[in-house]
């Protein structure tokens, strides 16, 4: 007998995942849960019908594949030599005071821009003015004892060709003219030591650039010589980088250059050579180059890391493929597909790219150079497909 409130059914489910079909036992179940049941079933069915029909429309791909194909393309080019190299400011001071004293002003900070000839710090100066003050008076007086010391002299001398004067006291007259005159030289020397010293009390920049460092600050006690502030010139900087031997007869100053900076991606700065070493550098083993690139916004910094790319008076033979011809695998490598008449097919081919020149692309490795490759259709192929060449050129 069935149970109270529940119908005896005889079900027959097709279960889609297997592709068999089960014929269960009759079974009791509440007419709620057989209603749940066939929802789920159903739609379980659906979605594996529709699942396969939408596989199987994306799925397919044509057994033969229409393609362009074109022959790599042989040329020559001038050869470009790269490099890496640092940037360098073109010029760097390190600003020192050339007498010691107590600091009292300090004009710049760090990433200001100072003018040539600016003060950019200043020591106590009432010492050297003191030191000036009795400079003068040392003057002075030395000036009045030279000035009577040859009075006394020329009278003398007039005496002693007289004979009105012993030669031997003659002497003591003209040797006391002579130090009082040593005497006013060395005290003007001493004047203008004071007065220079004085003016060493003021520090100025000989160059317009950039403070990149200061190392003092007011009330500080510096001694003569000792760099507070360091200041550089990036309005143009210079890129240093190492040629070998072989190499350093094909270049020659005004050739123009194209500066790369890795923490700049993107950006190419133009240069042109300024100096092309003459002598081996004995710590690299080659000859040093120098790139001038102006940098008027101050973009390029003192340090950074560069790399320089220059076309030298070299030529070199090179290889060359349309743009569109080079495609990217699954895995982002670049591959052409290279074409085989006899068999109907087309192969991938790993290749390494070199400079874009308009529409063509440089082939540094991957091919010889007698290869046909697809230059239209390349989207739809993959390696070991049929083709079919519907235009060669």
């Amino acid at each position: 007998m069935a149970a109270p409130g529940a119908y005896r059914v005889k079900c027959r489910i097709c279960v889609e995942l297997t592709g068999m079909l089960k014929y269960p036992d009759e079974v009791i179940m509440p007419s709620r849960a057989l209603l749940l049941s066939i929802t789920l079933l159903f739609l379980v069915s659906t979605s594996c019908r529709d699942s396969e029909q939408s596989a199987g429309k994306t799925g397919q791909v044509p057994d033969v594949v229409s393609v362009r194909v074109q022959t790599v393309q042989k040329s020559r080019r001038a050869s470009v030599f790269n490099a890496g190299g640092t940037v360098e400011a073109r010029e760097k001071v390190d600003l020192a005071f050339r007498v010691p004293g107590k600091v009292v002003q300090v004009h710049f900070k760090e990433g200001d821009a100072v003018r040539a000839q600016q003060v950019v710090a200043e020591l106590n100066a009432v010492p050297f003015k003191q030191a000036v003050d009795a400079a003068i008076d040392k003057s002075a007086e030395a000036r009045v004892k030279a000035t009577r010391a040859e009075a006394k002299y020329r009278h003398m001398k007039r005496l002693y060709k007289k004979k009105s004067l012993s030669p031997s006291d003659f002497k003591k007259y003209e040797t006391a003219s002579e130090a009082a005159k040593a005497a006013l030289v060395r005290a003007e020397s001493r004047l203008r030591a004071a007065r220079r010293r004085l003016t060493e009390t003021r520090l100025t920049s000989p160059i317009k650039g950039v403070v990149v460092s200061r190392r003092v600050k007011p009330e500080q006690t510096v001694v003569a010589g000792y760099p507070v502030f360091t200041v550089v010139d990036i309005d143009r900087v210079n890129v240093r980088v190492t040629v070998p031997e072989q190499e350093i007869v094909h270049f020659r100053q005004n050739q123009s250059a194209r500066v790369l900076i890795p923490s700049l991606p993107g950006r190419t700065f133009p240069g042109e050579v300024k100096m092309v070493g003459l002598r081996e550098d004995p710590a690299t083993g080659g000859f040093p180059l120098k790139i001038e690139v102006n940098n008027p916004k101050r973009i390029l910094r003192d340090g950074m890391s560069a790399e320089v790319c220059i076309e030298n008076d070299k030529t070199v033979d090179i290889l060359t493929v349309p743009g569109k011809a080079v495609v990217r695998n699954d895995q982002g490598v670049a591959v052409v597909y290279v074409c085989v008449p006899e068999q109907k097919k087309v192969f991938a081919r790993p290749v390494e790219t070199g400079a874009e020149s308009g529409e063509t692309i440089e082939i540094k490795k991957g091919l010889t150079g007698d290869e046909r490759v697809v230059i239209e259709g390349g989207e739809h192929l993959v390696d070991g497909a049929v083709v079919n060449i519907v235009k060669q050129e």
